[in-house]
């Protein structure tokens, strides 16, 4: 009986995990579907073809990410993406997702007093899809709309850059259908379609989106030679947009800290530049 199932349940994995070899690189056991195989963040791991694979990830002596994947298996026609139970999504998104830096952190003074700490932050913009949309929960406010089909973007909820065609007939009704994009929404969260000039109505109009989008993840690294770079182990907030020392020393003077920012859904990280740190 073969030992590699179709899918990826917990059984499942813990049965193609039998015979991988225990060392000092700690291997996961991941299921890859049809999906997931063929989306861009996913072959920068190496995970570019369906079925289960043994894969192990580290930072090098320059703190960047290097991946280690080996196919155990190849598995066609195994579960679609709409079944998937296993939380593996950071390294292996269900949909294409990216990350941009928008706002980098900044060189900073601090006094060495003995309670001085200094902060250092990031500005990240996730993307990443919404998979659906319900309809118009309020399409019957619909006075004043002319009959046609409308491209809009969405607003509010959590999540950002919904583009929605919003096709209202010859009552007023209108019906909502996701066209491109969006992120960061969380499941049946609720997006207001803003009127706009080219969308006539006195009221605007509500959707659910039925979908996990992206949420920006975040690794904050210090250098102590300006080369090389480690994961910060002191401070606090280390996997948060801000990042903030312990109280600085002397010894500290010239350190550089700097952000690895990747996604929910295993966008391919991207790093900011470095910030130094002088100690006064």
């Amino acid at each position: 009986m073969s030992l590699y199932g179709s899918d990826d349940s917990n059984a499942n994995k813990t049965k193609a995990g039998i015979g991988v070899a225990a060392d000092s690189q700690t291997k996961q056991i991941i299921y890859i579907d049809e999906t997931e195989a063929a989306l861009a963040q996913n072959k920068n791991r190496g995970l570019n073809a369906p079925g289960w694979w043994s894969y192990f990830t580290y930072n090098d002596a320059s703190g960047r990410a290097r991946h280690k994947a080996e196919q155990m298996v190849f598995v066609a026609g195994g579960e679609a993406n709409s079944g998937e139970t296993q939380a593996d999504d950071t390294l292996a998104g269900d949909f294409l997702s990216t990350v941009s830096i928008g706002t980098q952190p900044s060189d900073a003074s601090k006094e060495a007093n003995g309670s001085n700490t200094q902060a250092f932050s990031v500005v990240a913009t996730p993307t990443g899809k919404a998979s659906a949309i319900d309809g118009a929960a309020n399409a019957g406010n619909t006075a004043g709309r002319t009959a046609g089909t409308y491209v809009i973007i969405g607003t509010g909820g959590t999540g950002n850059n919904l583009t929605v065609s919003l096709v209202i007939d010859a009552n007023g009704a209108g019906t909502a259908t996701l066209t491109a994009g969006g992120g960061g929404y969380t499941d049946n969260d609720t997006v207001t379609l803003s009127r706009t000039d080219t969308y006539g109505g006195a009221t605007d109009i509500t959707v659910n989106v039925n979908g996990v989008g992206a949420t920006a993840t975040y690794q904050w690294q210090v250098s102590t030679d300006g080369t090389n770079f480690a994961n910060t182990s002191t401070g606090s907030n280390s996997t948060t947009a801000t990042y903030t020392t312990a109280a600085v020393v002397a010894g500290d003077n010239g350190n550089k800290y700097r952000c690895v920012v990747g996604t929910s859904q295993g966008a391919t990280p991207v790093t900011s530049t470095a910030a130094t740190l002088t100690v006064t």
